[in-house]
């Protein structure tokens, strides 16, 4: 288990209307806060570590106007005992206005009763689009598990969702759940789901990646399975989710301290090398069984992904050697800079394109820069040969030797 994270006075939203945001951590703000939602001020409400007993009736008064407030979009809750917090989930129930709410109950004593009513607020409320729910390093099971999955599943205007179950009791059971309410929500863009040092297997790890392939709507998916049973079979389920899936822009993988080894780490390289539309990636294999295969073929795969422009790959801790830790770090510096390069020149080729051509030249600079992209793309005494994105690199080669 690890202790909950020292709490530093909540600065994490910023509001460039203070007269909106109101934070609760004494009885005083309570009082401040139920005044200010009362009167339709209130649009960022936060609540945390109110763990008097005389905050309880007022926690239960804020949440009662709270659920009939029309300005509030933003909500923030850290534990304010159990009382109030019963009446609060139902509050977020009710209210019509709320479109992001930031549940952080880490560390604490909350149970699957708290939980479970905290889910079914998320899954009942009709308006709310981004929701994150922090329930690592408590004693919740796969009954929270189960309930946080059907809210994903049946809520159909959340577009964002963060849940945190690192360090819990929940098992593949609340695993497999959360990969079918992934696969059948259609309106979630964002996901990031932290199974971290829980029971979950290979059983969670195939489906979460099954979903992910067939989930045509997700562009962004950060998926954490690090210190549990999880292994090649669920790494290569998430290597062909990666090769298959054309609309995920962005993807984060923890696989640390797990029994995975080179057949995982083949595979993504394989995926990678064939991706056209990953933005983003990283992955950690630290603590692994992975190798210099892996490291080779992820080296080779970045020479020859044309689209990453931010790219992390951890081999550290692991069976590569040295040699290969730095090789592959050099590649994906080199693969980066030159992905951005070539972004840019995409990027004027669009503006060339949008280029009227009956308007004429607004200005000298516009003619110019016409003049070097149609330099670029036909050099003087150089020949045109149609080549794919594969070769991309042998067309600026070309360009700037026919230049000299």
């Amino acid at each position: 288990r690890c202790p909950r994270p020292a709490c530093s006075p909540l600065r994490v939203l910023r509001c460039s209307d203070m007269s909106s945001y109101v934070r609760v951590d004494s009885s005083q703000a309570l009082t401040r806060a139920l005044s200010a939602v009362r009167g339709g001020s209130a649009k960022v409400v936060c609540c945390r570590d109110g763990d008097a007993d005389s905050d309880q009736q007022e926690g239960v008064q804020l949440a009662l106007v709270l659920s009939h407030n029309k300005s509030t979009t933003t909500f923030n809750f850290d534990s304010i005992g159990p009382t109030a917090e019963r009446v609060i989930w139902e509050a977020i129930k009710q209210n019509t206005t709320l479109q992001s709410c930031h549940v952080e109950l880490g560390g604490s004593l909350v149970g699957d009763e708290t939980a479970v009513a905290m889910a079914a607020a998320i899954r009942h409320n009709t308006v709310l689009q981004s929701c994150t729910i922090d329930l690592r390093c408590t004693q919740v099971g796969d009954k929270t598990g189960l309930a946080i999955a059907e809210a994903i599943r049946q809520n159909t205007t959340l577009q964002s969702c963060s849940i945190d179950l690192n360090s819990t009791e929940i098992s593949d059971e609340t695993g497999l759940a959360m990969a079918e309410a992934l696969k059948q929500n259609t309106m979630l863009r964002s996901c990031s789901i932290d199974l971290g040092y829980t029971l979950i297997g290979d059983g969670t790890g195939v489906a979460m990646a099954e979903a992910v392939r067939q989930n045509l709507v997700l562009q962004t998916c950060s998926i954490e399975m690090n210190s549990t049973c999880v292994g090649d079979e669920t790494g290569v389920a998430l290597a062909e989710t990666i090769r298959r899936n054309s609309a995920l822009r962005s993807c984060s993988i923890v696989l640390n301290s797990t029994p995975i080894g080179d057949e995982t780490g083949l595979a993504m390289a394989d995926a990678l090398k064939q991706s056209r539309t990953l933005r983003s990636f990283s992955i950690d294999f630290g603590f692994t069984q992975v190798g210099d295969e892996t490291g080779v073929a992820m080296a080779e795969a970045m020479r020859h992904n044309v689209m990453l422009q931010i790219c992390s790959i951890d081999i550290g801790f692991t069976e590569a050697c040295d040699e290969s830790v730095v090789a592959l770090a050099d590649a994906i510096a080199a693969a980066v800079s030159r992905n951005l390069s070539l972004l840019a020149h995409r990027q004027s080729l669009l503006q060339l394109a949008r280029w009227d051509s009956s308007v004429g030249f607004r200005s000298l600079q516009q003619g110019t820069f016409r003049n070097k992209i149609l330099e670029f793309l036909f050099p003087p005494g150089g020949e045109f040969q149609p080549l794919g994105p594969n070769h991309l690199d042998r067309i600026m080669m070309s360009s700037s030797t026919s230049g000299a």
